[in-house]
């Protein structure tokens, strides 16, 4: 009897073995209950139970993809659907660092893929604004989409090869230009060597001690001390305080593309009674088309925090307040 139910089990091991492959597979790839329940609010267009519930599911674990690639979905919807054209391409642009971020925690694009259909109008839509903008002579808004279109979506266009070798004659224009020492009463003829006039003076202060109040490289800086004495060393006059600086240039969304001189503006808290009042002013220093880096007066002294550090995302960006430019 024991061993015709050994003979048994080992039949039904032969028989259940050759589909066990297929059957994890299978599992494997198959939408997980999180992103069955925001995909069913989803595709009932449901879109703010969607965020709510995308929302909480974000906190509740910073690592699942799921959420992110359903921020992004919304916000491709929002861009679709607004009729205003800075308000689309705000949406665009936030949608394409939801997507980014959650490629970034599913490599293996297994929870992507589940929206695939969605995404490639998605990356026709990001082609479309790249070829706008090139046609509109807006090379580096063009290069912004179109690098984003190569990583997110592994697509190359010549118009986006044609850009990449113009940049590198601009690389080695801006090289040749860089062998001119820097003089604050030199005329600089053109506002692109000017920005790089002004990181090339910021750098100057790294490391310099943080002091409250102070706008004096031999005591150091506090946040806003140092932006003023920065664009006061290119003549440009700004109020010493960041709550008045605020007031000065043009808006820019945070989301945006950034330029070097931009300020880069915080708030206190994320919540609470002082949330929305300004308490911190940074200095863009770097700006690429899908990062950029600010030089800022810290109670680490004069710091450089790229936009791809965890400091950055953890910290400092949920904090943000607002973008001016100085510089136009």
């Amino acid at each position: 009897m024991r061993h015709k139910r050994y003979r048994l089990f080992f039949i039904w091991i032969g028989l259940f073995f050759p589909f066990y492959p297929i059957m994890a597979q299978e599992a494997a790839t198959a939408p997980d209950k999180n992103f069955q329940k925001l995909d069913q609010l989803y595709q009932k267009n449901k879109q703010q139970a969607c965020l709510k519930k995308a929302t909480k599911m974000a906190q509740k674990d910073r690592r699942d993809p799921t959420p992110l690639l359903f921020f992004a979905l919304l916000e491709f919807e929002n861009y679709k659907n607004k009729g205003n054209a800075p308000q689309r391409l705000s949406h665009l642009n936030k949608s394409i660092i939801h997507l980014r971020k959650a490629q970034s925690k599913d490599p293996k694009r297994r929870v992507l893929d589940h929206k695939k259909e969605v995404l490639t109008e998605m990356a026709k839509s990001i082609e479309k604004e790249a070829d706008f903008f090139q046609d509109n002579k807006k090379e580096k808004t063009a290069l912004f989409y179109y690098k984003h279109l190569e990583s997110l979506f592994k697509i190359r266009t010549q118009n986006y090869q044609l850009l990449l070798d113009q940049q590198v004659r601009s690389q080695t224009l801006a090289e040749e230009v860089s062998k001119t020492p820097f003089s604050p009463q030199k005329k600089v003829d053109s506002l692109a060597n000017l920005r790089y006039f002004m990181a090339l003076e910021a750098e100057k202060y790294l490391g310099k001690p943080y002091q409250y109040a102070s706008c004096n490289p031999e005591v150091g800086f506090d946040c806003s001390g140092f932006t003023s004495f920065i664009y006061q060393k290119l003549g440009v006059k700004l109020p010493r305080d960041s709550q008045s600086q605020i007031n000065f240039g043009m808006e820019i969304e945070p989301e945006g593309l950034l330029e070097v001189g931009d300020l880069i503006f915080f708030q206190s808290t994320q919540s609470g009674r002082k949330k929305g009042r300004v308490s911190h002013v940074a200095l863009v220093i770097r700006a690429n088309v899908d990062e950029f880096a600010v030089i800022h007066a810290t109670s680490r002294g004069i710091v450089i925090d790229s936009s791809e550090s965890s400091v950055w995302q953890d910290y400092w960006q949920p904090r943000i307040l607002g973008v001016k430019r100085i510089l136009e």
